[in-house]
């Protein structure tokens, strides 16, 4: 037969077989969720009222582990979990009016127990003499971005740890065409 042509596949000696991804990028996100949480805990260990914080890990268990989303949240609601939030993210200028007292009472030239950008709280100072004014004109609080922070410094490690995840979650596999 003229113009015949023939084609003989060429069959690899091994495959990729990625089944063990998506388990191993979701314990990757749960080790690095714990490390993450241990940081955010590191900035209340000093406080009365602390907030929980509680690590998640969802989404779609998808073929190559994509669709995952690792969340740190604690209750905005408590009294802790607000007083987080308004570290976290700062308060404006505002002012504070007794009300069901004659006055407020209260130290001057405290100190704060944590600082802009800084992983970690100290113990503060409660101040020098006492003040008891009816109103009083707060400065506001400075912003301490902790959230950013975190994010900032475990942005390449979660990274590097979903791609080590993928990696430890494929195998090599004798190809038996």
């Amino acid at each position: 037969m003229k113009g015949l042509v023939r084609f003989t596949p060429i069959l690899p000696k091994y495959l990729w077989d990625a089944k063990g991804v998506p388990r191993a990028v979701y314990q990757e996100l749960l080790r690095q969720g714990k490390i993450v949480e241990r940081m955010y805990k590191r900035t209340v260990r000093t406080w009365k009222d602390k907030p929980v914080f509680k690590t998640k890990v969802s989404g779609k268990r998808m073929r190559y582990g994509m669709g995952y989303e690792l969340t740190i949240s604690y209750d905005s609601r408590t009294k802790g979990g607000k007083h987080y939030y308004w570290t976290d993210w700062g308060t404006p200028r505002h002012v504070i009016r007794a009300r069901r007292v004659p006055r407020l009472r209260f130290r001057t030239r405290s100190t704060p127990k944590t600082r802009v950008r800084v992983i970690g709280s100290s113990r503060g100072s409660t101040g020098g003499a006492w003040a008891a004014p009816r109103a009083v004109m707060h400065p506001g609080t400075e912003a301490r971005m902790f959230s950013a922070e975190i994010n900032d410094r475990r942005r390449e490690p979660i990274q590097n740890a979903i791609i080590s995840g993928i990696n430890s979650g494929t195998k090599m596999k004798r190809y038996r065409g």
